[in-house]
């Protein structure tokens, strides 16, 4: 008997496992896919606007010095 509850336990832990490794490395997919991938495209193309200020604040700084030391 005792030896009965002990597979019948046994079972029940293995019954009750979940997903296997595999499965949870995968990602799957959502409705909300595409909306995470606008998020994404946004995010990139506000780094790309943010890195062209920077850049045309850089040379207008320099303009500025360099029209200072024409006059």
């Amino acid at each position: 008997m005792k030896a009965l509850i002990a597979l019948l336990i046994c079972i029940g832990l293995t019954s009750c496992g979940g997903e296997s490794s595999s499965e949870k490395n995968e990602e799957k997919e959502t409705v909300f896919d595409p909306l995470i991938q606008s998020v994404d495209k946004a995010k990139a193309v506000e780094d790309t606007v943010l890195q062209q200020k920077k850049d045309m604040d850089e040379a207008m700084k320099r303009m500025e010095d360099g029209a200072d030391d024409k006059e």
